[in-house]
């Protein structure tokens, strides 16, 4: 213990046990010369422990924490991947994509400078009006077809979107960047409203994330997960944007959702998540397990067995594997999905279905570019339905299809059994 430079002599209170749970270890230990060392053992099972320490000195008392991994790599979720994981987003991708585009879009005085102009837009995302807004902010003489595009979800709450500008490098550097504020409430109101809206509708037990979890369908974040891609659409409809590159960047909640809209959406070309929430929140259902952000509890009721079995279809860590699997040319999608008993299907068919990439990397390049400049659509298609939307209708059914095994209509997918 260092205070202004200089070592100092004391007794730390020290408390360890698994992260986030109780501790199951507990002393003192005293400092000399300002040091001690502090054997914390080791573990059994795969985890996190978490050392939480403690100091009174001079009449203050100092806290701090460090977090230990054994075997982290290791750490396996709880919720299982939903055998019709693909499926599910695919068939919310094709009804959202269904409702045409529609926002406004407005110049933003507040925020704009000498490096920035600044434009407060308005996107009216479903048929039930669901909508969202975000401050676009654009480099100072922009030119036609020539700037990156960024995607930033914000992290969780309902609040203002914090100091726009103090991420004006972007524009400085010629970036245009779009930041979100998700829950359909106009960013430029008085911090007051808003703080009136958490008091009334979020915090424990009624906040946003604990709406609607005992269904799929109608979790409050699906409409978010989706309105994401909505933005991408937006963001390549600009002229002024290069073509090419689309970037998705947070943190926590933002951090998952950057993950979600790259695994979603083929277009994106670059995905930087800062410790990314909504993962593994099911954990806690078994006992002495530590779950994910928003840390539902069971004392609150929440984590119920209805809960649990939808919650795979939400959590970010499956939209991570999804990503992991597009690069390295493994399945992108659960071609195993049947209402077959494993064991039933295994006699049906022995070998195991999968999805990869075209072995020819020049294939791949060029599909993948006529995706982004079709905005995800197949460009080998004329029209832009849902239909064609990658992973077009045809090659999810030849999926299906467990007589099929070939490439999808554009050569991008392969479906071969092993």
């Amino acid at each position: 213990f260092y205070k202004y430079g200089m070592p100092r002599d004391g007794v730390v209170e020290y408390a360890i046990g698994n992260d986030l749970l109780e501790a199951d270890v507990e002393g003192t230990l005293k400092l000399k010369n300002g040091r001690g060392i502090l054997k914390v053992g080791t573990a059994r099972k795969p985890c996190f422990r978490d050392i939480r320490l403690k100091m009174t000195l001079d009449g203050t008392t100092y806290q701090h924490h460090v977090k230990i991994g054994f075997s982290p790599e290791k750490i396996a979720p709880y919720t299982q991947e939903p055998k019709d994981f693909w499926t599910f987003w695919q068939e919310g991708l094709k009804e959202s994509s269904g409702y045409p585009l529609k926002f406004t879009k407005a110049p933003c005085p507040e925020f704009s400078n000498d490096k920035t102009d600044c434009y407060l837009v308005r996107f009216d995302l479903s048929r039930q009006h669901q909508t969202m807004y975000g401050l676009l902010m654009m480099p100072k003489k922009v030119k036609p077809g020539s700037h990156p595009v960024v995607l930033t979800p914000p992290g969780a709450g309902v609040k203002r979107i914090k100091e726009p500008n103090s991420r004006d490098y972007f524009q400085e550097n010629g970036v245009i960047r779009l930041i979100m504020e998700i829950h359909g409430m106009n960013p430029l109101m008085p911090e007051q409203y808003f703080e009136d809206v958490r008091s009334a509708f979020d915090g424990r037990s009624k906040g946003y994330l604990y709406q609607g979890i005992d269904s799929r369908d109608h979790y409050y974040m699906k409409h978010v997960y989706l309105g994401m891609i909505r933005c991408i659409d937006f963001l390549t409809q600009l002229p002024e944007w290069d073509g090419r590159n689309i970037i998705v960047q947070g943190g926590s909640q933002g951090g998952a959702l950057a993950l979600i809209t790259a695994a979603l959406d083929p277009r994106v070309t670059l995905c930087v998540a800062n410790h990314p929430a909504l993962s593994d929140m099911a954990a806690a259902v078994e006992e002495g397990r530590t779950h994910g952000y928003p840390h539902f509890s069971k004392a609150e009721g929440f984590l119920t067995e209805t809960f649990a079995e939808y919650e795979g279809y939400r959590e970010s860590e499956f939209f991570l594997k999804a990503i992991a699997d597009l690069y390295y040319g493994r399945a992108a999608v659960n071609t195993s999905a049947t209402e077959q008993k494993p064991s039933e299907q295994k006699t049906k068919n022995k070998r195991e279905a999968r999805v990869r990439l075209n072995e020819d990397e020049e294939i791949v390049r060029t599909v993948r570019e006529g995706l982004k400049a079709k905005n995800g659509y197949c460009p080998c298609r004329v029209q832009k339905t849902p239909e064609n939307k990658c992973m077009c209708k045809e090659f999810r059914e030849q999926i299906e299809d467990e007589n099929f095994e070939g490439y999808c209509h554009c050569k991008l997918y392969y479906k071969e059994y092993v």
